[in-house]
């Protein structure tokens, strides 16, 4: 018995795939986080100046965005000045869509902070380093936070804290949690070493609780 095949459907247009479209380029979506939160004009070249895009792709992928709808192009003076248009259907799922991208990293460092926390006593440092500090992470990029304890009890039960968490945090951010943690003891001995984790550490750290490594390993 010869099966069918389900006739191959058209690709969809911009009326039932809009976002196909708007979010269809990295440049348009750029554009969009700018433009989603605000609610005055701005003009295409400090438009394209914000998001780092060259003018003339930024004036294409607001081309597009107009004809769509989306956005709105306005006569200013010397140059077009462009904005969400707030009455397309859109508009407000756009707005809390990069509300909560904006609002993502300050939700992983309190996340971290509160299973660092969970139990007392608390850690001396937690702290992000590499590419996820740095802001250079890709998607392959792992999470990299280094905790600092006082004892090695303390640092033994802060590592199980956060290698318990590290499922739901891949699950609700996306991030591959790596963790490290140390006793002051280590993070002093380690420190003498130049280039040891905790010095290549301190080059990009983002402390989310308690002290910088440099005061922590003075005398």
């Amino acid at each position: 018995m010869t099966r069918r095949l389900a006739p191959r459907q058209p690709p969809a247009g911009p009326l039932r795939a809009p976002l196909s479209y708007a979010l269809g380029t990295p440049a348009k979506v750029a554009l969009l986080r700018l433009l989603a939160p605000r609610g005055d004009p701005v003009s295409q070249r400090e438009a394209a100046r914000r998001t780092g895009i060259q003018v003339r792709s930024a004036q294409r992928a607001l081309d597009d965005l107009v004809a769509l709808g989306v956005v709105t192009r306005l006569a200013g003076g010397r140059e077009h000045l462009v904005r969400l248009n707030a009455d397309h259907r859109l508009a407000p799922a756009l707005t809390i869509l990069f509300d909560a991208e904006a609002d993502l990293f300050r939700a992983l460092r309190q996340t971290l902070s509160e299973v660092a926390t969970r139990h007392r006593p608390k850690p001396v440092a937690l702290l992000l380093f590499g590419s996820a500090a740095r802001g250079d992470d890709r998607l392959d990029s792992d999470l990299d936070v280094l905790g600092v304890a006082r004892t090695q009890e303390e640092a033994g039960a802060l590592l199980e804290r956060l290698a318990a968490a590290a499922a739901a945090i891949r699950t609700t951010f996306g991030a591959e949690l790596r963790p490290v943690v140390l006793t002051v003891a280590q993070l002093r001995s380690q420190w003498r070493t130049r280039g040891s984790l905790p010095r290549r550490a301190a080059e990009d750290a983002l402390l989310i609780l308690g002290r910088p490594l440099p005061e922590l390993v003075r005398p």
